[in-house]
């Protein structure tokens, strides 16, 4: 499995401090969410871009430079962007012929803030977006008519396509829900995993107030 961690890392131009940390985190992720995703999740690392931002830069700033940020009214503001350890994007590349809009592909990235990929907060974040990158893999785009439907795990958004006087694609938010809801369970999701690698006991470090609802709802309904 390691070998092709790295051989998959090395493709990607990540360096070893990436390539040790995702050894880590890659087989806890199968152990977590079960061995029946573990193609599932060997996809993702492939076709998913990692990048560290730069001491002087924020995450806001290395999406923009990826040019994959959407500046729109997402419940995840441009702010929250700023100040974020981490961000996971999977951004589509539309395009409208003989007034029909189709997907022509998937730019999946995972932004992380400057810091040391090995230290417990960066590991714990990386888990945490690959987490939603996972989740935001299978039956997740699509478009009928002008509306662009897009989901990770829980989250749903639904977008309207138009034009602007350029030619130019584009997308106009008209709702976003589950937020909470996913953060909450991606939250116990990261703990977990996170526990499995590091061996400490399981806390939740982000988003607690949804994370210990995901908790009850797991324990209650078996979500």
């Amino acid at each position: 499995m390691n070998e092709l961690i790295r051989e998959i890392g090395k493709s990607k131009g990540y360096d070893d401090k990436l390539c040790n940390t995702l050894e880590k985190i890659i087989p806890a992720m199968i152990m977590h969410y079960g061995e029946e995703y573990r193609d599932l999740i060997f996809k993702v690392l492939e076709e998913t871009t990692i990048t560290m931002c730069k001491p002087s830069e924020n995450v806001y700033d290395t999406l923009n430079k990826l040019e994959t940020i959407e500046e729109d009214e997402s419940i995840v503001g441009i702010q929250d962007v700023k100040i974020a350890a981490g961000v996971s994007s999977t951004i589509p590349r539309i395009s409208c012929k003989d007034g029909e809009f189709s997907i022509d592909k998937l730019e999946r990235h995972i932004v992380l803030a400057f810091g040391d990929i090995e230290s417990k907060a960066q590991i714990r974040t990386l888990v945490h977006e690959f987490s939603h990158a996972l989740k935001s893999y299978e039956n997740s785009h699509y478009i009928k008519g002008d509306i662009y439907y897009s989901r990770s795990g829980f989250i749903e958004i639904f977008e309207r396509l138009s034009l602007d006087e350029n030619g130019k694609v584009v997308r106009t938010l008209i709702s976003e829900k589950n937020v909470g809801m996913e953060e909450g369970f991606n939250s116990l999701d990261d703990s977990i995993i996170t526990s499995i690698i590091t061996g400490e006991d399981r806390k939740f470090e982000s988003y607690r107030g949804p994370a210990v609802i995901a908790e009850e709802a797991d324990c209650l309904l078996g979500y």
